[in-house]
């Protein structure tokens, strides 16, 4: 037999979790139906970003598994500041956007946590190890509503201030939208405290015309359980409230001057309102 050896690449790795999923393993007819369409949508996105990744940025060597309750995702470094830096871009990218799919096509909650290091990664013995993916997992744990977050080691590599990271993936040609810790809203102060980078992943619904109603209703169910997801709910609502405060912000004008992009801001802006006795909608209609 040919002797396995463990060889370490420096790497980006994304552990993400599902949460409730236990409960998608009772079971119910509803419970098999949804836990299909999770997976159906994930390897859909996934397989569409394989594609795309061979031909436009093969070099990443993205890698995507699934191991019970969760999706690791991960591309190599090359020790180039310049294009890393372009790699971990197109990596949030495509992790947000998996995020906002699962939510509102699958009703699936995720979270979980980006971090770097050494990994070994070998396809064909199934076998996946190192401190980079140790790392994540365990930061998983802190990202306590459906977000994940990016681990400081990730910052470092590139020698910027948080907000520096913010700010530069914001504006990299991939528009990996980023909420940092200082939460500034360009129209009113938040009372979205936050206590790590994380990835914004609901900006999608500003393009993706999916029927948001059963996402919402998905939210109000959970909200009113159980004590726990009550908390998780409220962390979650304000979040989309910042998300689409800086998204209006960002991109009024644009939104102004475009009836789908209104209609589609102002139909977030009333879900928000129902959620939040905070919100006026007033404030975020256009």
């Amino acid at each position: 037999m040919e002797q396995f050896e463990v060889k370490y690449e420096k790497r980006l790795v994304a552990f993400i979790d599902v949460m409730g999923f236990k409960e998608l393993l009772k079971p119910e007819p509803f419970n098999q139906n949804q836990l299909s369409r999770y997976y159906n949508t994930a390897f859909k996105y996934l397989e569409e970003k394989e594609s795309l990744y061979l031909k436009n940025a093969e070099d990443d060597k993205f890698t995507n598994i699934f191991v019970s309750d969760s999706i690791i995702l991960s591309v190599v470094l090359s020790g180039n500041a310049t294009n890393d830096f372009l790699k971990a871009g197109r990596l949030i990218s495509t992790i947000s956007e998996l995020q906002y799919r699962l939510a509102t096509h699958a009703s699936v909650w995720t979270r979980g946590a980006l971090s770097i290091g050494d990994l070994c990664i070998d396809s064909q013995k199934n076998v996946l190890v190192g401190p980079a993916f140790v790392q994540a997992y365990e930061l998983e744990r802190l990202a306590n509503y459906p977000r994940v977050i990016i681990d400081p080691r990730v910052i470092k590599e590139f020698s910027m201030t948080s907000d520096k990271f913010v700010e530069e993936m914001r504006s990299s040609v991939y528009r990996s939208w980023l909420i940092g810790t200082n939460v500034q809203p360009l129209w009113r102060q938040s009372d979205f405290k936050n206590d790590a980078i994380q990835i914004d992943w609901f900006s999608y619904a500003f393009h993706d015309l999916v029927d948001l109603n059963p996402f919402f209703m998905d939210i109000i169910k959970r909200q009113y359980s159980n004590q726990e997801l009550f908390i998780k709910s409220e962390f979650l609502v304000r979040y989309l409230i910042e998300s689409h405060s800086r998204y209006r912000s960002e991109f009024f004008v644009k939104v102004a001057n475009n009836d789908t992009l209104k209609n589609r801001n102002n139909e977030i802006a009333r879900h928000l309102a129902a959620l939040s006795s905070a919100v006026n909608v007033n404030e975020l209609l256009i």
